[in-house]
């Protein structure tokens, strides 16, 4: 089967193939300590809460983490991770990660079932590299009894939003914690790098400027009716505003650069469309202001388009789920095994057994079953000797 996982910043995602449809499951990459299990064990329990226990502590995790910090200002909503990758400050963010991926992917549906999961890209604006926080992911999902494989962010939202292009053109994956981009020329990733300035980055500065809460601006920006391209008075929504334009500058410029000095960059013969998904991307009137920023710069690709992927937050756990299928299929192919059927006649045993010699010299792909072929033989030689037939 194969299952994709996106592990980011502020949602973990999962993403299996189901009969009709993809089965995708959620979760806030989010954790509150609630104090000693003991003491609250039998709460959580009644409530049913998602939590976790290390140790002698109990915390709450995910979308239940993120509602109590909302409503509960001076609870300290904890994030295991920190500008896409594992967060330095929390010791037990290892742990917390396992649960959450842990009760995402559950059980594998077979022995080393293939699980391809999401890293960002070499970041370009601080000194840190991603070889760490892949190699404990990779533990994780090994230790749950899968293979490991990773993807780069954007080239799995390439695969979800440049299928119909050739898998041509710009791809950008805005997260809580990174911005991702590939620039992709008919399946080849000729250019990818992140920046740790995304929805986060919004959420820290805002709250900065106007001393609200982090939780409540996150509030904010998510609520259904916010927009970037509708006129506030209150300071929270422009400042939101404000940032989201940097942000969404700050990437375009950062390609811009990249090209001017990148040796591997193809000329596209074609404008390219340029596909923007992740859950920062949601956020009503993003590609307006997307379209306005490269009207306001020298950009060095023509772009016939700038659209929003189907599902933005689900697009990337899809792309990695369309790579994990590719991949088991190859390691574990699908054999068919034709049945020799029973005959009561020399003729019939000779044809089905002379069909059958045809068939696996003409296609290696059949895979015939040897014992009834060796079967089938034995009762030919037998009506061959027998005066009956």
């Amino acid at each position: 089967m194969g299952v994709g996982i996106d592990v980011g910043t502020g949602n973990i995602i999962s993403a299996r193939k189901g009969k009709t449809k993809d089965h995708l499951k959620r979760q806030r990459n989010a954790f509150i300590d609630v104090g000693k299990f003991a003491d609250v064990k039998n709460n959580l329990t009644r409530t049913k809460i998602e939590y976790a226990q290390l140790g002698d502590e109990a915390y709450i995790l995910g979308d239940n983490a993120y509602e109590y910090a909302n409503i509960f200002g001076t609870a300290e909503l904890k994030r295991p991770m920190e500008s896409g990758l594992l967060n330095p400050k929390e010791k037990d963010a290892h742990n917390i990660i396992r649960a959450i991926i842990g009760n995402l992917l559950g059980a594998p549906s077979r022995k080393n079932e293939v699980c391809v999961y999401v890293v960002p890209s070499e970041p370009i604006n601080v000194d840190h590299h991603v070889n760490y926080h892949e190699n404990i992911i990779h533990a994780i999902i090994e230790q749950l009894g899968f293979t490991p494989i990773k993807i780069r962010e954007a080239v799995a939202l390439a695969y979800e939003g440049l299928a119909d292009e050739g898998l041509t053109g710009i791809c950008v994956s805005l997260g809580a914690g990174m911005s991702n981009v590939a620039i992709m020329y008919q399946g080849l990733t000729t250019l990818d790098f992140s920046v740790t300035r995304s929805g986060d980055y919004v959420d820290l500065h805002a709250h900065k400027e106007t001393n609200t809460p982090i939780a409540q601006i996150t509030s904010i920006k998510e609520s259904p009716g916010f927009s970037l391209i509708k006129s506030y008075d209150d300071r929270e929504s422009l400042a939101i505003q404000s940032y989201y334009r940097y942000i969404i500058k700050n990437i375009i410029v950062q390609i811009s650069e990249l090209f001017k000095i990148s040796k591997n960059i193809p000329k596209f013969p074609k404008p390219v469309k340029m596909v923007c998904g992740g859950g920062t991307s949601m956020v009503e009137g993003f590609i307006d202001v997307v379209k306005d920023e490269l009207n306001n710069v020298d950009f060095p690709i023509n772009i016939s388009d700038v659209i929003l992927v189907e599902e933005p937050l689900y697009a990337i756990a899809r792309g990695a789920l369309s790579e994990a299928i590719l991949e088991e299929e190859d390691r574990f192919p699908k054999k068919v095994t034709e049945k020799v059927p029973a005959f009561s006649t020399k003729e019939g045993i000779e044809k089905v057994a002379n069909k059958h010699a045809a068939d696996s010299i003409a296609c290696e792909d059949i895979v015939i079953d040897p014992e009834k072929i060796k079967e089938a033989e034995k009762i030919v030689e037998k009506l061959k000797s027998s005066k009956d037939v």
